[in-house]
């Protein structure tokens, strides 16, 4: 799998230019152009991911329609995503239909569907109320005023007159009890309502039509038992030396032997490397020794597509620009004046040469041991564990916990 951002961020949204930040993208539809005349042994899988700039919201959708995948505070086996899994696929079409029912039957005859229908009652039910709050906070705010004025009476007596007939209302629908100066209220209700169920219907569909993909194309494709490795390029333009990285970040844990390997059967050991030529030039080649000293330093606390893959448990690496600080990425002076083209030709090739070594070298394939690394979920954002968070996270989830 090779990864890239097709979006641009920034402080300021309307100048997101992005020159930095469109090399990765760039970078794969050109390699999509040299796969088609490329031979291969191994299926290489090509994603364009949006909204990196908030947690990789893209990428860990993608990578969450695997099989596996990590939970709030814990690992969700396999068995449990596809129970879950095929229940909505088995609930989901029977709730369209039930959408589409109602939605017939408000059509052919309002008073039949309120009558014989509890769950378009209730629908009537909500939009009632949602009415009746705005008219009860103007009525308080009324009475604490108070009435200093014959236009205010009428203000009062208006309110009152509109709380009282939308209460009547109410109570006739709950109670099933519609009398004939009920019907054009909920006559001029019907547009909200039908709009209400035209608006679950299409979100419905939408979710059972992302479930029967991610089923039949994706998790195929997803399985991280079959996936050799995950590639990021993170190239940028203003550093001439660039090398793979297992995290841009030094952090020697229990997958550092596994990642470490992946990478010198790609690349090579020190002195033997497997690309050559231009693709050579600049390429650090001890990233995977276990060192990392100022000549391999990132120099910005990069965060990295691969970095979420393997907190799905995925082999991953990062081709990673190192001696450069990204300091125009995010900012209005990331545009294309700026770029240093020549430090971007040195690096290309690399990229297509791993991944084209990726594709055919034999025995890259690894037993993945990968184990999966917690994701604390805060507002639907992914922030990284740090030694600091184990006193924080508790021991098992309960209402009210972070």
């Amino acid at each position: 799998i090779v990864n890239a951002r097709y979006d641009a961020s920034c402080v300021v949204p309307q100048l997101a230019f992005g020159a930095e930040q469109a090399i990765g993208a760039a970078i794969l539809c050109e390699l999509a152009e040299r796969l088609i005349e490329q031979p291969r042994k191994r299926t290489i899988m090509l994603i364009w991911t949006g909204a990196d700039s908030m947690n990789f919201a893209s990428l860990r959708q993608i990578l969450g329609a695997g099989r596996e995948a990590p939970h709030q505070w814990g690992v969700r086996t396999a068995k449990t995503k596809d129970d879950a899994v095929n229940k909505a696929l088995k609930n989901l079409p029977k709730r369209t239909d039930s959408l589409r029912n109602q939605a017939e039957q408000i059509r052919n005859s309002i008073r039949n569907a309120l009558a014989n229908e509890a769950v378009v009652r209730t629908r009537y039910e909500m939009q009632i109320k949602q009415i009746l709050v705005p008219i009860g906070k103007a009525l308080t705010r009324t009475r604490r005023a108070g009435v200093n004025s014959p236009q205010d009476q009428i203000k009062l007596d208006t309110l009152e007159q509109q709380q009282e007939h939308h209460d009547a209302l109410l109570v006739a629908v709950q109670r099933n009890r519609l009398a004939e100066e009920h019907w054009p209220g909920l006559e001029a209700l019907t547009p909200n309502v039908m709009a209400q169920i035209e608006a679950e219907l299409a979100e419905a569909t939408a979710e059972l039509g992302t479930l029967k993909r991610d089923v039949r194309l994706l998790r195929p494709l997803l399985d991280r038992n079959k996936v050799v490795t995950f590639f990021a390029p993170e190239i940028s333009s203003q550093g001439a030396a660039f090398g793979i990285y297992w995290q841009t970040h030094w952090r020697n844990d229990e997958n550092f032997v596994m990642q470490s390997r992946l990478g010198q059967r790609l690349v090579g050991r020190r002195g033997h490397k497997k690309i050559s030529g231009v693709a050579a030039a600049g390429f650090i080649d001890d990233t995977f020794e276990g060192r990392r000293d100022w000549r391999s330093d990132i120099c910005s606390p990069l965060a990295t597509a691969a970095d979420v893959a393997q907190h799905f448990a995925y082999l991953s690496l990062v081709l990673a620009t190192a001696h450069d600080g990204r300091w125009h990425v995010d900012s209005p002076l990331d545009q294309a004046s700026h770029l240093n083209l020549a430090n971007i030709e040195r690096q290309v090739p690399a990229v297509f040469e791993l991944v084209l070594q990726a594709a055919n070298v034999p025995g890259l394939r690894q037993i993945n041991r990968h184990r999966y690394v917690r994701i604390h979920e805060l507002s639907g954002q992914a922030v990284v564990p740090s030694p600091g968070d184990l006193r924080l996270a508790p021991s098992k989830e309960s209402p009210g916990d972070l």
